[in-house]
């Protein structure tokens, strides 16, 4: 049995042999652990459905008191009917499933998507089933928005093995002797390691020196190492070392508590960074068990809905029209989600009024019972219905002109959109214009929308004044004419349809969006609904009211052009460069090239000097290859500094003359001596014919771009280094001869010490850049003539670990990259960033600091004048042993020639 099973085993034995049994034939630990796990977790009868036990985590989810859960069923939960709960529970109880997905109401009413993980058991008061629930009501949200299917994220190793503890334990109850238990424990080892072995979870024990001793299956693929790879690794080898000192902590709580959950950085074997969410407990003095999922496309599909759900709310709120979102239960039961702002304020009802109430709730059983009736139509009908209704409610009786708009996830109505026109003022002009129309122009003249009126020909008979405000027409341009002698051409069809459709069912459906040529012959959208009357000769009248919706369409066509558009460089996003190639896969467009891009150097420049300089980097590095292609080449930014093209109709041999012209306008860009020197990767590939698949030969073209991009790598690196260095000489960071007076004074104190010549090179570099990483901090910070706030401390304290970064990266800078890391290191362990001590700092970094607090007392700053040298000495005396090392300010002292009795001064 390998060590992962013992360990595991081990546990369950030491729990059913060891401990002590409650009065009510409980273990106390393992109520202990139940009670205190964090996933939902409930114990339900079969047949009843009798919620028999209930964790924390389940009275924090559902909202009700353990005393209440315990008193119901799960059919008070599960939204779905009785005898389907049922039957669901039957098929958990023979395994026949034992993974479902379950609308849960909580006891706000508000409606939760969870999926559960029911296995059955049995003791001496029936049959049970134990059921591990969790909210997956984002990932289903997200679903139904980019219309696409995200793997739902399974069960944890922990829960698998709680399962094997309940299932045993219960056994255990039922049992008369602990034998029998330990003659079921081997029967369900197989079982078990069948569990472990297929779990999608990455699997691991670790021994104390955190070195990996066991794997599975889940944990190779997630790593991309083999088992014979990872067993005997460091797991820090694993961690970015930007996320080590998060990693220790997690370390250190770990050996502090027994155990540890963390979400962690993981280096995957092919370089990429994954985002881990890691539970790991002790088993044994020296060995701990760890379970590991990867969350890096969860928490990627988190920031899409994130950017998702501010655009849906921009629109919902945004929008005039008062608006809704009911949830279908099932075929007769409808509940609200919210509603927007317009319908807030017109209406009077609060989002709290509103959510989770069925339509009986929300306004009483007459009225409820009429709204139940429109939703189960729109639902049936499983398309848009349109309808008036007059409401009484808070805010008023009013009539309404709603539209009820089903959305259909699998073909079954989930969701009903509904959007109401408030009409009542409309209803009110209307039944005044039969009764008098006086009072019917005195209404229409001063409506914010346009009004008009069609007879039967289509001939315009009546137009409101204030289309000389909206249009630039006099109302006497437009009476007499056709109505589509001012509709765009593109729009004449579908709005004659509607209209022609209105006069001979007398009902106008819906509303029409269309184009209305304006007097300056500019156009303008417009949508427009009505109804149709019978005026005194019994002749049909169509009553228009056109409302202008600019700013609504500017919006709709802003959203679909970010939803195919990168929004920093206005390229082509990757989803759009995808479906290109799918749609040019089978075209007569051949031979087709894809040219890949990546833009070196990025990510120094985002670490150094902000991602403010990054993104004007990537917008510099867009613009001149777009200006290099052709009209017809379609380039798209597909990743954070990676580009793509494809050139329709074009050969590889041509394709490598675009290419060549791209290469001379970044050296062009390069010669004007700009900032920051401009380094792209390029690789190409072409297709003949469409026997060759565009998808694999574009992964062609981004291996061959990778080969150039690993042959340049050092040398771009060095261009952006020595373009940093430049900067640096440049401003000689606040005093002139800043770094030439540290050398001497370094290089004084280093001969007095007679260091080796290697420490003493490493001394003359690190004072020319141990401030390096100060090319990243802004000059309103470095220059700033007063004290810095707490936030510009927090900045200028980064510099040491920006200049590391740029440094070690560097041939030339390597060898003094830990050095400037800690330059900023004191005696006494108060410095940053590691909060090194004594001697532990290299002996180069405590010279530097005696020298470099000498120079800058000693030298005009924009903040205070320069001090006299004995002052400068008396403050160094008084910091030795603090900041300075005692030993060296005395040598320091001692070559400078000054008196002791400085103390004077």
């Amino acid at each position: 049995m390998k060590l992962m099973d013992k360990a595991v085993m081990v546990v369950i034995i030491f729990l059913l042999t060891t401990l002590p049994v409650h009065s009510e034939n409980y273990p106390i630990d393992f109520s202990e652990l139940f009670s205190k796990h964090g996933s939902v977790m409930l114990i339900i009868e079969v047949e009843s459905g009798r919620i028999v036990d209930a964790n924390q985590a389940a009275v924090d989810f559902y909202g009700y008191s353990r005393e209440e859960l315990l008193d119901m069923s799960i059919q008070d939960i599960n939204t779905m009917a009785p005898e389907e709960v049922l039957e669901e529970r039957r098929k958990a109880a023979e395994q026949k499933r034992n993974y479902f997905t379950f609308s849960h109401r909580l006891a706000s009413g508000e409606i939760r998507q969870v999926e559960v993980y029911s296995y059955p058991f049995a003791d001496g008061d029936g049959q049970f089933l134990y059921s591990i629930i969790h909210d997956i009501t984002q990932e289903v949200y997200l679903d139904q928005l980019l219309k696409t299917r995200n793997a739902t994220f399974i069960t944890t190793l922990g829960v698998v093995v709680f399962i094997l503890l309940l299932v045993t334990y219960k056994l255990a109850i039922s049992l008369k002797n602990i034998s029998r238990v330990k003659n079921q424990l081997i029967k369900s080892e197989a079982k078990f390691r069948s569990y472990i072995d297929n779990a999608p979870d990455g699997i691991f024990v670790v021994n104390d020196q955190g070195k990996y001793l066991e794997v599975n299956k889940a944990a190779t693929t997630m790593t991309g190492y083999s088992e014979q790879e990872l067993v005997g690794m460091d797991i820090m080898q694993n961690i970015p070392e930007q996320a080590h000192s998060k990693a220790h902590g997690f370390l250190k709580n770990l050996h502090q508590k027994g155990r540890a959950n963390e979400e962690l950085p993981f280096v995957h074997k092919d370089g990429s960074i994954r985002q881990w969410r890691v539970n790991v407990v002790k088993i044994s003095d020296n060995h701990y068990l760890g379970l590991a999922q990867d969350i890096t496309e969860r928490k990627a599909a988190d920031e899409r809905l994130k950017k998702i759900t501010y655009e849906y709310e921009q629109v919902f709120n945004g929008t005039q029209d008062s608006m809704f979102l009911v949830e279908v239960v099932n075929n007769n039961e409808f509940r609200y989600i919210r509603n927007n702002l317009s319908h807030q304020l017109k209406t009077g009802i609060k989002p709290v009024d509103i959510q989770g109430k069925t339509p009986r709730e929300l306004v009483g059983p007459e009225l409820g019972d009429i709204i139940t009736a429109n939703y189960s139509i729109a639902a049936y009908a499983c398309e848009p219905i349109t309808y008036e209704e007059t409401l009484d409610l808070p805010g008023g009786k009013n009539t309404w002109f709603t539209t009820l708009t089903p959305i259909a996830v699998d073909g079954k109505v989930t969701y009903i959109v509904g959007s109401s026109v408030d009409i009542t003022d409309f209803k009110r002009a209307q039944n005044a214009l039969i009764q008098s129309e006086v009072k019917f122009r005195s209404y229409v003249e001063n409506a914010s929308d346009i009004i008009l009126t069609l007879n039967s020909k289509k001939i315009i008979t009546y137009v409101s004044p204030n289309v000389k405000r909206l249009k630039g027409y006099d109302a006497s341009e437009l009476k007499d004419r056709l109505y589509t002698d001012f509709i765009h051409p593109d729009d004449v069809n579908s709005m004659s349809k509607a209209v022609e459709d209105a006069f001979e069912q007398k009902y106008f459906q819906g509303e029409i969006e269309y184009r209305v040529k304006h007097k300056d012959g500019s156009w303008g959208w417009f949508a427009i609904t009505g109804s149709i009357i019978e005026d005194a000769d019994n002749e049909l009248i169509f009553i228009g009211i056109a409302r202008n919706i600019n700013e609504r369409k500017h919006y709709e066509q802003q959203l679909e052009y970010l939803s195919l558009h990168d929004k920093l460089t206005g390229l082509h996003n990757r989803a759009l460069f995808e479906s290109e190639i799918k749609r040019l896969q089978n075209s007569r467009e051949y031979p087709i090239t894809i040219i890949s891009f990546d833009l070196d150097g990025l990510k120094i420049i985002n670490d150094t000097m902000g991602h403010g300089m990054g993104d004007k980097f990537i917008k510099v590095c867009a613009d001149v290859i777009r200006k290099n292609l052709r009209d017809s080449d379609i380039l798209a930014r597909i990743g954070g500094d990676e580009f793509a093209s494809i050139l329709p109709q074009t050969d590889e041999k041509s394709a490598e003359k675009i290419v060549e012209r791209i290469r001379r306008g970044i050296a062009r860009y390069n010669k004007g001596k700009p900032d920051l020197p401009l380094n792209i990767s390029i690789g190409i590939a072409t297709a003949d014919n469409n026997q060759k698949n565009l998808e694999q030969i574009l992964k062609e073209a981004d291996e061959r771009m990778y080969h150039e991009k690993l042959i340049q790598k050092q040398s771009s690196r060095s261009q952006i280094i020595d373009s940093l260095l430049a900067a640096l000489a440049e401003k000689d960071y606040i005093t002139e001869g800043h770094s030439q007076r540290l050398s001497h004074y370094s290089k004084k104190i280093g001969r007095r010490l007679k260091l080796p010549s290697n420490t003493m090179t490493n001394l003359d570099l690190l004072s020319k850049v141990h401030d390096l990483g100060k090319v990243g901090i802004p000059d309103n910070i470095l220059f700033k003539k007063g004290p810095l706030t707490d936030e510009e401390w927090t900045i200028m304290r980064q510099h040491p670990e920006k200049g590391y970064r740029i440094a070690i990266v560097s041939p030339d800078l390597a060898g003094v990259a830990d050095l400037i890391l800690k330059h900023h290191e004191r005696w006494d362990g108060s410095g940053y960033p590691l909060g090194l001590k004594g001697n532990d700092i290299p002996i180069e970094c405590r010279i530097l600091a005696i020298a470099d607090a000498f120079d800058a007392m000693t030298s005009n700053r924009p903040y205070r004048k320069a001090k006299s040298r004995e002052e400068a000495i008396h403050e160094i005396k008084r910091f030795a042993g603090i900041q300075f090392d005692p030993e060296l300010v005395d040598i320091f002292i001692s070559g400078l020639g000054i008196k002791e009795d400085i103390h004077a001064s």
